[in-house]
């Protein structure tokens, strides 16, 4: 059905205000069935129209929202078994951290995920890295002054040498970010802007680690709220597709991981501590800072854009 605009009638207008159509004004075509009418559209509603979806690609983010949060329990129950089963140490690595990662074959689906993010030059991944290191060492330092104490490394029981150890802690946090950044961030923003998809993620990702749970709900809180505060220090910086912000994401989730390994006290659970909370605050503070002077800065329009996408 196509609307087509006729001479003769008085003039219509689109959008929230009543529409009343003349019954005269209605004239049926005999080959295509076409519903010509009277209607006065605003040149800026049709340019809107015709703007939308530009590239094909509708998507179905909350599709793949939903799969993916289902494929996540599946696999996080399945990760206890594997972890037994393999017989891997929970000291190098708890294999729950793959469920994110294995939950995002939704990726595969392509006709249900939304335009990819954009593609930045090497420049601004690099510049993305660079604040992601200062954003980490900052959360350290902050976490250092509070606590009074200084990283003690190599820790005792990491399961496997410290290279190794590292490694295998990179690629399950590449997991993770994977999941959360990769799919819940950017299907997210199909529904609300991306800071706040990011701090619920963030939250929902703390509040969701169920070896806190023990501790109590204030611990638990603490902890999401440490999460979101990383998860938008991370957004704050990226750019770039998804595989170019995973640089940027896995140094400073990473970073903090290790950050907290190193300045904890035996089996301290440091991370949900109001310590941490505060060291997450001064980060994502510093983060924003930085990343607000550089998009002021002649010649870094691109990157500011890029970031906004």
């Amino acid at each position: 059905m196509r609307c087509l605009p006729t001479t003769g009638g008085a003039p219509h207008s689109l959008g929230a205000r009543i529409v009343t159509l003349n019954p005269k004004d209605y004239e049926l075509a005999a080959d295509d069935v076409e519903i010509i009418v009277s209607l006065s559209c605003g040149e800026d509603q049709l340019r809107n129209r015709s703007n939308t979806h530009t590239d094909g690609r509708r998507g179905r983010p909350g599709l793949v929202l939903a799969v993916w949060g289902v494929l996540l329990i599946l696999f996080t129950a399945l990760a206890p078994l594997a972890q037994e089963s393999l017989g891997v140490p929970y000291e190098l690595i708890a294999l729950v951290m793959f469920a994110p990662g294995l939950a995002s074959l939704v990726l595969l689906i392509r006709p249900w995920q939304p335009t990819p993010w954009p593609r930045a030059n090497g420049a601004q991944v690099l510049i993305s890295a660079c604040i992601a290191i200062v954003a980490v060492t900052t959360f350290l330092g902050t976490l250092m002054i509070i606590t009074g104490r200084t990283p003690s490394w190599p820790v005792s029981n990491l399961g496997a040498p410290i290279a190794v150890f590292i490694v295998v802690q990179a690629i399950g946090v590449y997991s993770e970010e994977l999941g959360w950044r990769g799919v819940v961030q950017r299907n997210g923003e199909q529904f609300m802007r991306p800071s706040v998809i990011s701090a619920i993620a963030g939250f929902v990702f703390g509040v969701t680690h169920i070896g806190y749970w023990p501790l109590g709900l204030g611990a638990v809180l603490t902890f999401g709220v440490t999460a979101a505060l990383m998860s938008v220090t991370i957004t704050r910086i990226f750019v770039g597709t998804l595989w170019q912000r995973m640089l940027p994401a896995v140094i400073v989730h990473l970073g903090v991981n290790i950050a907290l390994m190193v300045l904890a006290v035996g089996d301290e659970p440091l991370a949900t501590s109001p310590l941490a909370l505060a060291a997450a605050v001064v980060m994502c503070g510093v983060a924003t800072v930085i990343s607000i002077l550089i998009d002021v800065l002649p010649g870094s329009s691109a990157l500011a854009a890029d970031r906004a996408n």
